[in-house]
């Protein structure tokens, strides 16, 4: 129910506002009752997760003798597990698997935990568990819940309900996405990364590619397409030395194509922190010039702070248009110390 529910999560709350401001009992009454179900729904798993380290401490108390010792190893290994659960769980499966199934490998998890305590306390108590264990090894294999497509476009944009909000999730993603396709997907340990075709432009003669980062377009081969022309060009014309050349943010990669159009320029490196973003760099070769065979381009990957920061390399140009300040993670590229670092190389 909760795995179904998530579909519709991000709709509830701003349904409700438009029910109190209208005053639609029905409506009102409907959407409330589906908020109080998932509430009632997560109350016991939440409640529980709470309780295991106090049910683990009771359980010492059965051997005094020993409960400083077990104790520690109770801490100890919690502490392990937290910390070994975070980088295999937010990194290391990143590189396998998408979100839905490192989610329903938590949930495989916790099941297993569960046939453990289930095994430990009853032969009987392992029943259910061992259920949930098996349906979650099934819903492994093909996911099929799971809609890439209701990802790849976010919906944080929309500032009122539409004609189609009202319809369910199904209706609400076939309206919303539209004649858009999305022609490669990938979550990595950084971010989610798409990118989206967009219906064909006849003024522009052009199809529009876009890479979608965390559903928001961070790049598009023909809406930003002067934008990230004019940031190659403008330095690259000004600049009274271009031999090596530093882009931070590869994007679509039309930047950093660009400047490969000047002979002269010997060397072009590029700072991406997301692996996700440099495998999809094969989609825009249209725009790009073929900028993945390019042999001057060396596409390093990581944080442009730590690329920069341990590199005692000097650059003669170097071009930095990151996304918005207001995305999660980019701010620090707008910071002093991140000028004059820039400046230092």
């Amino acid at each position: 129910l909760i795995y179904l529910s998530l579909d519709f999560w991000p709709y509830w709350a701003h349904l409700l506002r438009i029910a109190f401001q209208s005053n639609m009992a029905g409506f009102w009454a409907y959407y409330v009752g589906i908020f109080l179900a998932l509430a009632a729904i997560l109350l016991l798993p939440v409640a529980c997760m709470g309780a295991t380290i106090p049910l683990a401490f009771h359980q010492l108390k059965r051997d005094l003798q020993h409960v400083g010792t077990h104790s520690g190893l109770l801490f100890s290994w919690n502490t392990l597990g937290n910390l070994t659960g975070s980088l295999v769980g937010g990194i290391v499966l990143y590189y396998l698997f998408d979100n839905a199934r490192v989610f329903l490998i938590a949930a495989l998890l916790a099941a297993c935990s569960a046939l453990l305590a289930g095994w430990y306390v009853s032969k009987k108590a392992i029943i259910i568990p061992l259920i949930t264990t098996v349906i979650v090894v099934v819903f492994l294999a093909g996911t099929p819940l799971y809609h890439r497509e209701h990802f790849m476009l976010g919906t944080f944009f929309m500032r009122e309900p539409s004609s189609y909000s009202f319809e369910g999730a199904q209706t609400f993603f076939t309206n919303f996405i539209g004649g858009k396709r999305l022609l490669f997907y990938k979550d990595d340990p950084i971010t989610s990364v798409g990118v989206i075709e967009w219906p064909h432009v006849q003024e522009l003669d052009a199809t529009p590619l876009s890479i979608m980062v965390n559903g928001k377009s961070d790049s598009n081969t023909v809406f930003d397409l002067y934008t990230l022309k004019m940031s190659a060009h403008l330095p690259a014309l000004l600049s009274g030395s271009r031999k090596q050349a530093m882009v931070i943010g590869l994007g679509t990669g039309v930047t950093a194509a660009e400047l490969s159009l000047y002979p002269d320029i010997e060397r072009i490196d590029v700072a991406e922190i997301s692996p996700a973003v440099i495998d999809a760099l094969p989609f825009f070769r249209d725009s790009t010039y073929h900028l993945h065979e390019n042999p001057r381009v060396h596409i390093q990957f990581g944080d442009a702070f730590r690329v920069l920061g341990r590199s005692d390399q000097q650059w003669d140009i170097i071009i930095s248009e990151p996304s918005n300040p207001w995305v999660t993670g980019v701010d620090m590229l707008f910071t002093q110390e991140f000028y004059r670092l820039i400046k230092e190389h």
